[in-house]
């Protein structure tokens, strides 16, 4: 059976950009029929989301970033990481913190009070994600100094360009930012005078990648009249009647559960959305890892080739 670790939410990210407008009630009902018969206004399956092409190391200075075009949804995120001290109620963690900016120019929707509450919604649902998704381990991995020393990772993600399923696009983003993520070596010593001090070493090679095996990334099924689609449109999600947004990771595990506002689901429905859901995470998560894969096997063979000594005739 599949492991859950199941944090309902009910209202909140409120994802539609206010395309619902623009749609006259002839093509909103053309969307809908469309769905019932299984055909998508770009040509996929119901459950079938779009491809998607990543980018890493984007941002200069950064621990770890990524570019991410899903669609014509594009996300850029960058990870810094700063050692602070830990928290007193959990003094052998670290932090992971995320924070989501909705560019004015990506939507018109976005300008103005709309795009803040929507960054605030979005930071939010991918906050409570990863803080309940996550094994402890991955935040006991960011200690250095039990009640000294932590890591804390500030994950801070823009949105360039929308055309729905957002808050999927930025998680998948931030997990090709983590997977980017590399730490410099740290070791606390204790001082003569009882005082702990930091040794920091950058060198690339003493550096340790950021694990990501447990991330979750959120994969978001939009009811539109009696079916659900994954991956939604802008215009699919001006014609739904509710939402259900699943964080799943690699493993198959559901990490968490937001229900956005509108018409109630039947609990069975329920089960059966989780259901794709997991089979559509696990397979986005699998596809990206190939991606990642290729990436650094790509930026391996440049870095042999530069070392390579010149041949001369």
């Amino acid at each position: 059976g599949r492991s859950t670790a199941m944090a309902d939410g009910e209202g909140g990210v409120g994802m539609v950009a206010g395309v619902n407008s623009l749609l006259s009630s002839s093509e909103r009902q053309f969307l809908v029929d469309g769905v019932e018969q299984g055909v998508r206004p770009d040509g996929r399956d119901r459950l079938a989301a779009r491809e998607v092409h990543v980018q890493v190391g984007v941002v200069p200075n950064a621990s770890g970033s990524a570019s991410l075009r899903c669609g014509g949804t594009r996300v850029v995120v960058g990870v810094k990481a700063e050692l602070a001290t830990p928290d007193k109620a959990t003094p052998n963690r670290g932090r992971i913190e995320v924070s989501v900016k909705c560019s004015a120019t990506s939507s018109t929707s976005f300008q103005g009070r709309a795009g803040e509450d929507l960054s605030l919604e979005l930071s939010f649902a991918l906050n409570r994600m990863f803080s309940v998704g996550m094994k402890a381990k991955v935040y006991e991995s960011l200690c250095v100094k039990e009640g000294h020393q932590c890591w804390n990772l500030f994950v801070d993600a823009v949105v360039i360009d929308f055309d729905g399923s957002l808050l999927d696009a930025i998680s998948l983003a931030a997990y090709a930012a983590l997977a980017d993520t590399v730490l410099p070596k740290v070791k606390a010593v204790a001082s003569e005078g009882g005082e702990v001090k930091i040794d920091v070493n950058d060198a690339i090679e003493e550096c340790e990648p950021f694990d990501v095996s447990s991330v979750p990334i959120f994969v978001t099924l939009t009811q539109i009249g009696q079916r659900y689609v994954v991956d939604a449109l802008a215009v699919e999600e001006a014609c739904s009647s509710s939402r259900l947004c699943v964080g799943v990771t690699a493993s198959g595990k559901v990490a968490s559960t937001l229900k956005s506002q509108g018409r109630g689901l039947h609990p069975a429905q329920i089960m059966h959305m989780l259901n794709g859901a997991v089979a559509v995470g696990v397979e986005r998560v699998a596809a990206l890892g190939r991606q990642l894969a290729e990436l650094r096997e790509a930026a391996a063979a440049s870095d042999a080739m530069e070392l390579e000594p010149p041949v001369f005739c």
